[in-house]
């Protein structure tokens, strides 16, 4: 279960999990790295370079 997720300056996606597991996922040079889907159809992407993208769906 994730707990909460942080979006570093940096472009990584740092997760806490339950328990008191963490996970860092890694920014991508070349590709879109990570993908994070919150509530309220809410899509951030992970692009080139640490470059974030945020998705809102607009109905």
């Amino acid at each position: 279960m994730v707990e909460s997720a942080q979006l570093l300056v940096t472009g990584e996606l740092e997760l806490v999990l339950s328990g008191g597991a963490g996970l860092l996922v890694y920014r991508g040079r070349n590709y879109e790295a990570w993908t994070l889907r919150l509530p309220d159809d809410i899509l951030v992407v992970s692009g080139i370079d640490g470059e974030i993208s945020v998705f809102r769906n607009q109905l």
